[in-house]
């Protein structure tokens, strides 16, 4: 029978064996986090021109995406991949959040002052219903974006997609639902190829700030941002390298 403890011991014993199976690849983790503050730096020493709310707003949300990144990356390697989803779709959300306060000075303080009263709530709700602002969005974080949100929705949603590798039926229609989605050698290449791909969103989601805050006629470094992307992006693509087999094999078509 499971408890609390009896799972937190489990999940270190395959956080050690996950850390162990993909080596130095989590290292891209820390590389795409490192990018962040880089760009943080960058956004911080630049005047935003945006009012005192509406600052402190988008600079939460944008600290924010760095919190999904090691969340989202730190539930992948305790075994829960499916669930990882929650945080990089989060992540979507919250950087289409961040252009919608940019783009209206009441946003911020809509955005702050939720839960203050009854009216501060539903001021909050007409203006950030999640899946409407990532629509509303669509062209300041590419249609890729989007499509990727709307498959991660159908992980966090309780369809049977979302359970797939979780659940299953044995003998005598014996009912089984692991915890764990690391029990065999596919569950592990998925694995892998579900850590490129969390990484590669959050660099998507990165491009998509850069390009909007250069639409929005902002004077960031765009010269050492780009530097700071394609450092991140030697590594990732060397490291990429390596699955390539595991990749083919899991998806031969």
């Amino acid at each position: 029978m499971r408890s609390l403890e009896t799972l937190r011991q489990d999940e270190d014993r395959v956080f050690i064996s996950v850390s162990d199976y993909l080596s130095d690849t989590k290292y891209l983790v820390d590389d795409v986090s490192d990018l962040y503050e880089s760009i943080f730096a960058l956004i911080g020493s630049t005047n935003i021109q945006l009012n005192e709310l509406q600052t402190v707003a988008f600079m939460h949300c944008l600290q924010a995406l760095r919190y999904e990144l090691l969340m989202g990356c730190l539930t992948l390697l305790r075994g829960h991949v499916t669930d990882s989803s929650k945080d990089t779709r989060r992540a979507i959300e919250i950087i289409a959040f961040a252009f919608e306060i940019f783009g209206n000075a009441e946003s911020g303080k809509r955005w702050m002052e939720i839960g203050v009263s009854k009216g501060s709530m539903k001021r909050y709700l007409s203006r950030f219903q999640a899946w409407q602002v990532v629509q509303n969005h669509e062209k300041n974080l590419s249609k890729d974006l989007v499509d990727l949100y709307e498959q991660y929705c159908l992980y966090v949603h309780p369809s049977y997609g979302s359970m797939v590798q979780q659940a299953s039926l044995k003998e005598n229609s014996r009912h089984v639902f692991e915890y764990f989605e690391t029990q065999n050698d596919r569950q592990l290449s998925y694995l892998a190829l579900s850590l490129f791909r969390i990484l590669d969103t959050h660099i998507r989601i990165i491009k998509s700030l850069r390009d909007f805050l250069e639409s929005n006629s902002m004077e960031v470094d765009f010269d050492k941002w780009d530097q700071a992307v394609a450092d991140c992006a030697i590594k990732n693509v060397k490291e990429r390298a390596r699955w390539t087999t595991v990749a083919e094999e899991l998806c031969p078509d």
